[in-house]
């Protein structure tokens, strides 16, 4: 049986062969349109919500359009009745930002991508939260689940009807979010009842970033020196940063066979310490022109064609006649200690085979280490109380739109 539903414009669509979905409802092709899809909530949202997304359709606009999945128009279950989910472009040969953090992923989804490829890829995400907000927008809820890229290294965001907007004197909040890419200021708040702001975005996407840099390390998941545990939630909320020269000072290491920080510039690693150990962040175009510059200074391996690495790096492991940092020299496998997990607790992660890859002939024998952010995800999380979003993993979480 057909399923119709109608538009503002006292248009019908027919909803075609379901592509995808997620908690909040499905997606659909619809008949007749190959550049549209539509997303039907399981049922139907509250009021604030349909007004939001009927604010949203209004606001939207071909910039917009090319860069996230922004709602088109609204969709009814009869003219003028209940809003029922929303019609959105359709993105197409993309995957999720995050599986280019594992090299099992990386493999599988984009076989061709060098450390250059990824360098790429965060400094498009960077211009698309940049235009976002020269809109005056909040993404709110900046994660790597909300992110899609493609073999072109350009991205596209998705979950744009729970970005927090303002139309006439209204605000519409931001209600969802995971603790990893929240703010030490944000955590354990309910968002429901907090205003964000750009700069809680600007965390998010260090985070980000980060990641996708630092083979999917996250930056306050590391070594605890102290005693005790050390969840991943309060790490942030004390700016335990554990990567840099200083990371002693706030009792955490980078977990064994990490990525060093030294390995980018200190153009970047300057706004990886803005961004984490301090309120005065760095504005999503801040990193454009610092990760294009890296993009273009990369030494490609002899030894394989897909490995990079920063060729400034070899002088100066030459001058100091030690190996320097490379994605080259890590390998995943296992490795000992106790590390912040993800997963709220200092634990190890899944154990993975050793890279097929082989090392690069100036870097030393490095200690290898699991990659520590394949833990199981806690589920998502609307702030202190709040009902949990689902209890799969993070990483098997499906798009919701």
């Amino acid at each position: 049986m057909e399923q119709l539903f109608h538009t503002s414009q006292a248009g019908q669509i027919c909803l075609g062969r379901r592509i995808g979905g997620g908690g909040e409802g499905k997606v659909y092709e619809i008949h007749g349109s190959d550049d549209l899809v539509a997303k039907i909530y399981h049922e139907p949202p509250p009021v604030e919500k349909a007004e939001k997304l009927v604010a949203l359709a209004r606001l939207g606009t071909e910039r917009l359009f090319r860069l996230s999945a922004w709602p088109v128009d609204v969709l009814r279950d009869k003219p003028g009745g209940q809003v029922t989910g929303f019609v959105m472009k359709k993105i197409g040969g993309a995957e999720e930002v995050h599986t280019l953090h594992s090299p099992r992923s990386r493999l599988q989804k984009f076989p061709e991508a060098s450390w250059a490829f990824l360098i790429y890829v965060a400094a498009n995400i960077a211009r698309a939260v940049s235009v976002i907000h020269e809109y005056g927008f909040v993404i709110g809820d900046i994660n790597p689940k909300n992110i899609l890229v493609t073999r072109k290294a350009t991205v596209c965001l998705l979950d744009c009807d729970s970005f927090q907007v303002s139309v006439g004197g209204r605000k519409f909040r931001c209600e969802g979010g995971f603790p990893e890419y929240t703010p030490p200021e944000l955590q354990g708040l309910a968002f429901r009842e907090v205003d964000r702001t750009q700069a809680h975005d600007c965390f998010g996407l260090a985070v980000v970033v980060f990641q996708l840099l630092f083979m999917g390390r996250h930056p306050f998941s590391g070594r605890y020196c102290g005693a005790g545990e050390m969840p991943l939630e309060r790490a942030i909320s004390e700016s335990r940063f554990a990567w840099g020269a200083d990371a002693a000072s706030r009792q955490m290491q980078p977990p064994p066979g990490a990525l060093a920080l030294d390995a980018v510039p200190d153009s970047i690693s300057g706004l990886f310490r803005r961004a984490f150990l301090s309120t005065d962040r760095p504005e999503p175009r801040a990193w454009i022109e610092p990760l294009e510059v890296l993009a273009k200074a990369l030494k490609k391996c002899d030894l394989h064609s897909g490995h990079h690495y920063y060729q400034a790096l070899a002088a100066r492991g030459a001058r100091s006649k030690r190996a320097p940092a490379s994605v080259c020299s890590i390998s995943p496998s296992r490795s000992r200690g106790r590390t912040t997990g993800t997963s709220g607790s200092m634990k190890s992660g899944r154990r993975l085979k050793a890279s097929r890859f082989p090392l690069h002939p100036c870097f030393r024998k490095t200690t290898r280490s699991p990659i520590s952010d394949l833990l199981k995800r806690p589920p998502r999380w609307r702030g202190k109380g709040a009902t949990a979003f689902s209890s799969r993993s993070f990483f098997q979480l499906r798009l919701a739109s």
